[in-house]
């Protein structure tokens, strides 16, 4: 390829995945600030008394909650 030649192939290949980074970046974040939000509910009424049921129960979201927050953490990586 001499100089003067404009590169496209690479230009092209590069652009095509910023908007879909961009757009993943984007929906990460606006599940993090929710997805927060459930956690330190979780943790806080786990403090509180509840019974043996409820507290498997937020258990359960929490651990389904930290899941996904980790899931995402692993998204925005790589």
């Amino acid at each position: 390829m001499k100089p003067s030649e404009p590169v496209t192939e690479n230009t092209l290949s590069e652009d095509s995945s910023e908007p879909e980074d961009d757009a993943l970046r984007q929906l990460c974040h606006e599940i993090s600030g929710p997805l927060t939000s459930i956690l330190v509910h979780c943790d806080l009424q786990l403090e509180s008394d509840c019974t043996p049921a409820t507290r498997a129960r937020i258990e359960a979201i929490l651990s389904e909650a930290l899941r996904i927050h980790q899931r995402l953490r692993n998204s925005q990586r790589g």
